[in-house]
């Protein structure tokens, strides 16, 4: 796999590290961030992101725009989720659960999605 981590965020770019996140949320939540490289936003958001990673065992995945726009139009279609960057989305079970953009970011609310779901971390 051409996966490059990132800290705890394993960047992705192609169709089958997708199909593998997808694979990888039956099991548990993954959270996929999409991350601008030119935007100054995107590193506070990436911040809340790696502040998740602290406190939850929660997949965690990167899709940075400029590499891999056409994969980020893919997760787009995917979900029915409107493209924004930055743009954390929630996944568990192959469906989207949640998502934020810009300042709505926050670990706490990812955190408090996570909660409701029960016995998952």
């Amino acid at each position: 796999m051409s996966n490059r981590t990132i800290s705890v965020l394993t960047d992705i770019e192609h169709g089958h590290e997708f199909r593998n996140v997808l694979r990888e949320s039956e099991q548990r939540p993954v959270l996929l961030y999409k991350h601008s490289a030119v935007c100054g936003l995107s590193t506070m958001a990436e911040r809340e992101i790696l502040r998740l990673s602290e406190r939850s065992d929660v997949g965690l995945y990167r899709v940075v725009v400029q590499k891999a726009r056409w994969l980020s139009r893919v997760v787009e279609r995917f979900f029915r989720v409107r493209h924004e960057s930055p743009q954390a989305i929630l996944i568990y079970e192959r469906r989207a659960i949640f998502n934020a953009s810009h300042r709505g970011i926050r670990w706490e609310n990812v955190e408090e999605v996570l909660s409701g779901l029960g016995g998952t971390p």
